[in-house]
């Protein structure tokens, strides 16, 4: 057997056995705490402390998409969207040659 193989087996279980106890010390730091209840919240409290606990004041609004006359109204008009309508060809060099090989390229 190579040593190493023989070296792996034993941190193996090193960091198994570390692993556990981290777990279990979080487990009974948790049990200390003394309430091991589950807290029952609505949605809006959830949402409220979740706000809360990530310091975000406010969401930002989504698209009006049915009323044109809202200023954040969703544009699906295509000719609006694509500012570079002529992309050049990739395949052909500067020069007007086509690519034809690798070679060319």
């Amino acid at each position: 057997m190579s040593r190493l193989h023989s070296m792996r087996v034993p941190v193996a279980l090193t960091l198994t056995g570390l692993i556990a106890a981290g777990t279990g010390l979080l487990l009974e730091a948790a049990r200390a705490a003394g309430d091991n209840s589950p807290v029952r919240m609505t949605k809006q409290e959830d949402h409220k402390r979740t706000m809360d606990l990530l310091h975000i004041p406010e969401l930002r609004r989504g698209k009006a998409g049915r009323d044109k006359s809202d200023p954040n109204f969703a544009n699906y008009d295509e000719s609006k969207a694509n500012p570079y309508p002529n992309l050049p060809d990739p395949l052909t060099l500067k020069n007007g040659k086509k690519v034809a090989k690798a070679s060319d390229w």
